[in-house]
């Protein structure tokens, strides 16, 4: 008689999906599944364990129950520290537990901020994550910084410590915080005030006063990138100076990058210019500001101009009532002139601004445009008007 087990794989794989969210990840009842038969648990688990978040408190526990090492080999997407840790200890003794999960393809995690000792404890956590089994592997990265404390010995209590810290005489934080993955495929990177993003690798001395919060990707990691999202205060350009005037006879070179999404307080426009020589082959660029002057003449975005693999662009722009009736015509000419100069794949071009009261995380629509073979469709009425009342 034929039993669930001797079922072919082809309804075992039906089955499965059926315990499986639209995002890949299980829902409870993959849960209530696992609980039927030894069998049923063996298939659930993968699916069960494949997304995992694991505080400072589960990683000690994974290093004291041996009984739950078998599990590591499931997971493919870790989420570490729940909750940002106030001692060095933490990380040091059981940062070390990540190297079970063999597996991993997706890393998620904070870093904290602790002034006077940002680059020397990003490097203890970092080599820690280096040396992983799973290091190689990473395919999607996710790393945002937040205040922890402002009193470096607080962190520093033991020898073991300092060690773990690796300090050397003379380390003043010259160098950037430097992230490297070098089969990296998505990144999103979130730094507070205060905090800056170097879309080069190495900023160079004159950025020494505050490099110790100066972050980056690796030349390496840029250059396999496929999406890169950022949300930044600000962020720096050591490859060149004031109006995208290159100083460095190399920067940092985003080659293979197709999605580019910035969220940041200030925006320069001259900018565009120092995006267009590092992503030659973009096809998403989306840029919002909270704070964006309105455009002066038909020639602010004339910055974009190049870029011909774009598909899809917004960028910032405020709205006044008063200023529609010229803004909108502005913008509109400012389109007509990308696709005139080249810009044939473009489908999609949008301006926003943020919304008041949103902290940055909302974008009303200014206007916007679909493109088919060089024709503008302005988005219909009620769609602007529904995300100016959102």
């Amino acid at each position: 008689m034929a039993t669930f087990a001797t079922l072919p794989t082809e309804l075992h794989r039906e089955i499965l999906s059926m315990l499986t969210r639209p995002d890949g990840y299980s829902t409870e009842d993959a849960i209530s599944f696992s609980q039927c038969s030894n069998y049923c648990r063996d298939l659930a688990l993968p699916l069960i364990f494949k997304r995992l978040t694991l505080s400072h408190a589960a990683l000690n526990r994974l290093q004291t129950d041996s009984s739950l090492h078998h599990l590591c080999k499931y997971p493919r997407e870790l989420n570490l520290f729940r909750q940002v840790s106030v001692r060095t200890a933490d990380y040091r003794l059981y940062l070390p537990e990540i190297h079970r999960f063999h597996n991993l393809t997706v890393l998620r995690l904070p870093f904290p901020i602790v002034t006077g000792i940002n680059r020397q404890l990003f490097r203890g956590i970092f080599n820690t994550i280096y040396s992983s089994p799973f290091y190689p592997n990473i395919k999607q990265l996710s790393f945002w910084n937040c205040r922890a404390s402002t009193l470096p010995q607080e962190w520093e209590s033991t020898p073991d410590d300092a060690e773990f810290l690796a300090r050397q005489p003379g380390d003043d934080g010259v160098m950037s915080n430097v992230l490297d993955f070098k089969s990296l495929e998505i990144a999103s990177i979130a730094l507070t005030e205060g905090m800056l993003y170097s879309i080069d690798e190495h900023p160079p001395s004159y950025l020494a006063g505050s490099s110790e919060n100066v972050y980056s990707l690796s030349r390496a990691t840029a250059a396999n990138l496929r999406v890169l999202h950022l949300r930044v205060a600000t962020w720096v350009y050591p490859g060149e100076w004031e109006k995208g005037d290159p100083i460095l006879p190399e920067f940092t070179t985003y080659e293979n990058l197709e999605e580019l999404r910035v969220q940041s307080a200030t925006f320069n426009l001259w900018r565009l210019r120092a995006f267009k020589r590092r992503c030659p082959n973009l096809r998403s660029l989306k840029m919002f500001s909270m704070y964006m002057g309105l455009p002066t003449n038909e020639g602010t975005y004339e910055d974009l101009i190049g870029m011909n693999s774009l598909r899809e662009v917004c960028l910032p722009a405020k709205t006044l009532a008063i200023e529609q009736h010229r803004l909108i015509p502005m913008l509109e000419q400012q389109v007509r002139n990308w696709i005139a100069s080249g810009m044939k794949e473009l489908e999609k071009a949008e301006f926003r601004f943020a919304k008041m009261g949103s902290k940055g995380d909302g974008w009303d629509l200014v206007v916007g445009w679909t493109i088919s073979k060089g024709v503008l469709t302005k988005m219909p009425p009620e769609v602007e008007e529904g995300l100016n009342k959102s």
